[in-house]
């Protein structure tokens, strides 16, 4: 007697294995940053580059650029107060404190 199931095994064998690849492929690390090209800026100024501001500060999380800023001050989620908050570089990290 012919055993019946025998294409139903086949294609049972080729769908666990399509969906072991598809799941092993979705766990996958991708280490991606976002960039910006100044020379976007230069096309919009007649291609003078002089003029393009530094950019590279903010190529790292929560940069501010140094400078006096009006800022909200939140603390534990209620709003305290708004006033002027002055930022400067420090040397030590890319990103400022606030002083």
């Amino acid at each position: 007697m012919p055993i019946e199931h025998k294409d139903y095994f086949r294609l049972s064998t080729l769908c666990i294995a399509i969906i072991t690849i598809m799941t092993a492929s979705i766990h996958t690390t991708v280490n991606a940053r976002e960039f910006f090209d100044p020379a976007f800026i230069t096309s919009a100024n007649g291609g003078d580059a002089s003029n393009v501001p530094d950019l590279s500060i903010y190529q790292s999380v929560n940069a501010q650029a140094p400078g006096d800023y009006r800022v909200d001050v939140v603390f534990n989620g209620r709003y305290v107060e708004t006033k002027n908050v002055k930022f400067v570089a420090t040397e030590r990290s890319s990103r400022l404190d606030n002083s």
